[in-house]
């Protein structure tokens, strides 16, 4: 990753916790593309590969998302304050386990 890149993300915690061997995903969206990020990203040696902006099987976050959407749904909570959304979200959060989002990743087609 650039220094560039790096830099643009600011002192963030997430920047941080990001440390060395961050891998920035771009997933080519059109509402993420501007000239401005277009010309930053090509400023450096940046690694690129081709990413199907609308491949969702590609995507691990939709898998993950999908992983804690199904028992959410499953509780039928409507309607819901997002206090209450936020309070079960993280309960279902908690009940995946990491080794189970690894798993769910390491299976994805390459």
């Amino acid at each position: 990753m650039g220094n560039k890149v790096r830099e643009s993300m600011g002192e963030s915690d997430k920047a941080r916790a990001m440390g060395p061997q961050f891998l920035f995903m771009d997933d080519n969206a059109p509402p993420h593309r501007t000239v401005t990020v277009e010309e930053l990203l090509e400023s450096e040696d940046n690694e690129h590969m081709d990413w199907s902006a609308r491949s969702l099987d590609l995507n691990p976050v939709k898998h993950v998302r999908n992983l804690l959407g199904r028992p959410v749904a499953a509780r039928n909570l409507s309607p819901v304050t997002i206090p209450k959304l936020r309070l079960v979200l993280q309960e279902e959060r908690a009940a995946v386990s990491q080794q189970l989002i690894n798993n769910h990743i390491s299976s994805m087609h390459k």
